[in-house]
């Protein structure tokens, strides 16, 4: 089945108990890529021709979401990531674009307290599957944050740049011979539930810009007070 109509399929079982939202029209779609200067994803394009959103009780879900902005929070790490709904509380979900091509990738749950980017779902389609249509709902949300205070904690679990400048990963050591030796590496292209990226640990981060391949940059080393009077160090 196409994923338009794997779609339509996924957003029609949401009118049940709840309302779809009018359809985004298509020059709107446009006008937005041209206020983000990045493209819109086919399959952003394709949630927005069968609908704007969903509202099912209290939960609401806005496709283009955040449309009367340019950019949003998480821009630097995700600069072409489109969110497409939020909590009111800052946190976001964004659609990254797969590799730069304008294809939706994974869908990041982004919260900036505590400065998190976690997995929410691998794909467009199981985001809506999954935080909409699924049974067990309610226990994702719930593992999604357990996984989100997991991944602040565990910072110092990731390996060092200076440890993989020998992967046999290619973009890996690429990426790897431009950041310090003591920057933190996170691979999410696994695009594993729960994986994530604690951004708001470091002092700054950065990321391949094709690939969600994300660096927490360590503090800058400055010489000591000793150093800079007697021109040591």
């Amino acid at each position: 089945m196409p994923f338009h109509d794997l779609l339509a399929h996924a957003i029609g079982s949401l009118a049940e108990g709840g309302t779809l939202l009018a359809p985004i029209p298509g020059a709107a779609v446009d006008a937005w890529e041209r206020l983000r200067g990045v493209p819109v994803s086919p399959e952003i394009r394709a949630l927005c021709s069968i609908a704007g959103g969903v509202r099912r009780g209290d939960e609401e879900l806005h496709f283009l979401g955040g449309a009367e902005e340019a950019t949003h929070a998480f821009s630097s790490l995700l600069p072409l990531g489109e969110a497409i709904g939020g909590d009111g509380k800052g946190n976001l979900y964004v659609v990254d674009s797969e590799d730069g091509f304008g294809l939706a990738g994974p869908v990041y749950f982004a919260a900036p307290n505590p400065g998190v980017l976690v997995v929410a779902a691998p794909s467009l389609l199981d985001f809506v599957r999954s935080t909409f249509l699924a049974n067990d709902k309610a226990q994702r949300f719930e593992a999604l944050e357990q996984a989100i205070a997991a991944c602040k904690a565990h910072k110092d679990f990731a390996p060092e740049a200076s440890l993989l400048r020998t992967a046999p990963d290619a973009a890996l050591r690429a990426l790897c011979m431009q950041v310090p030796d003591d920057a933190r590496i996170y691979d999410l292209r696994l695009k594993e539930f729960g994986s994530g990226f604690p951004w708001a640990a470091y002092p700054s981060a950065t990321r391949d810009p094709l690939r969600p391949l994300f660096v927490g940059l360590p503090p800058e080393k400055r010489p000591s007070v000793l150093a800079r009077i007697f021109g040591i160090g």
